[in-house]
């Protein structure tokens, strides 16, 4: 039986039993993030190994490695095999799976005719019977967890690997507000009024211990990567496609906002811009701090002060929407997940402190933990 990290009232929560709760948390999610990131390395492996199978089978069909296929010269019914290959089968491979494995014969398959690519292709068929597997035992061990069976799996486009994802990746209890989970998640806002990146004016100094023991440092980023990658282009992706009526809602609304903006609206498209903050005001690339500059090159240097351009196109309003739409997903997330977990719930910014209404995205999912709808 599942019991709430928190058993303490809230007026007695110091940071030493958060920080104590945050420990006992991230120990029962441990296991989790390993099945997690283990089922991801398989999924990597499978799709590295199917690309091989592909790009030998265009080798043998005439292709010339490196090359686009519209490039080389194939045979017209060779040409045919590969059409039906990418367009009916979900998978890759998934075409050739009808062959009976024990019973191989040279030429038998149009599509495997040598051993090797039998080998090959029970490498990838074993690969992704353990990835199946992985994913169902995943499933029965996210039932534990209340914040799955109450919220997560309620959601239309959340599937078992995402909320493995995200109950792993994320330690709610050092989350005391909405925005500890834009931070963590890398869709927070830096100080060049630009969303979090990999940029070097997005990055910090982290000191660690080189190989001979010797202290050292270097620039890093303070986000999850791994977090952000799964949110910003799996997730999102699963709850446009499955028109979530929340989010595609957000989704659509947003990116029709920025195609009228005065800045990022169409009219600007395949232009360089200057970019503003809310104020008007000219926005450029912002002083990091002399332990920054330590690590800048001459060009980084040189770039300090000058004004901000940004390409106006139809992706950027894309990656813009989709953004805003993950963190509206994190903000709905954030009150349900700390009541479960009998912790303090906090108003987002534009609500406490700004007094602005809460978003009107839609009708909000079904909140079972709380009883509503």
């Amino acid at each position: 039986m599942y019991e709430p990290i928190n058993n303490y009232p809230h007026e007695q929560l110091t940071p030493e039993i958060l920080e104590s709760l945050a420990m006992i948390y991230k120990m029962r999610v441990n296991p989790i993030r390993a099945t997690v990131r283990g089922m991801y390395d398989l999924q990597f492996e499978r799709i590295k190994l199917g690309q091989r199978i592909m790009a030998q089978k265009k080798v043998q069909l005439g292709g010339e490695p490196g090359k686009k296929e519209e490039d080389t010269i194939i045979e017209d019914e060779d040409q045919e095999v590969l059409d039906v290959m990418r367009t009916e089968y979900r998978k890759m491979m998934d075409g050739v799976k009808n062959v009976r494995l024990s019973n191989f014969k040279a030429g038998a398959s149009p599509l495997i005719s040598t051993l090797a690519e039998f080998c090959m292709m029970q490498t990838y068929m074993l690969l992704e019977a353990d990835e199946l597997h992985c994913k169902k035992q995943l499933d029965q061990v996210l039932r534990d967890f209340p914040i799955y069976t109450e919220y997560l799996s309620k959601i239309t486009g959340i599937g078992v690997s995402m909320a493995g994802v995200i109950i792993s990746e994320i330690n709610i209890v050092k989350a005391p507000y909405v925005s500890s989970l834009w931070k963590y998640a890398g869709l927070s806002v830096e100080k060049d009024n630009r969303g979090t990146s990999r940029r070097k004016e997005h990055q910090t100094v982290h000191k660690y211990i080189n190989r001979e023991g010797e202290e050292k440092e270097r620039l890093g980023v303070e986000h999850n990567t791994f977090l952000k990658s799964k949110l910003t282009f799996v997730m999102s992706g699963c709850l446009i496609k499955a028109k979530n009526p929340r989010y595609r809602a957000i989704y659509d609304n947003y990116k029709t906002r920025m195609e009228n903006h005065a800045v990022h609206g169409v009219q600007n498209d395949g232009q360089k811009v200057q970019l503003h903050d809310r104020d008007g005001n000219l926005c450029v690339y912002q002083d990091p701090g002399e332990e920054v500059k330590k690590h800048y090159m001459k060009q980084d240097l040189d770039r300090i002060g000058q004004p901000l351009m940004i390409f106006v196109s139809k992706g950027h309003r894309h990656r813009m929407a989709i953004r805003y739409m993950v963190k509206m997903f994190l903000q709905d997330l954030y009150p349900v997940w700390r009541r479960l977990e009998n912790l303090p719930v906090a108003l987002p910014y534009a609500e406490a402190k700004l007094g602005r209404p809460p978003h009107r995205g839609g009708e909000p999912p079904v909140l079972a933990a709380e009883g509503k709808a």
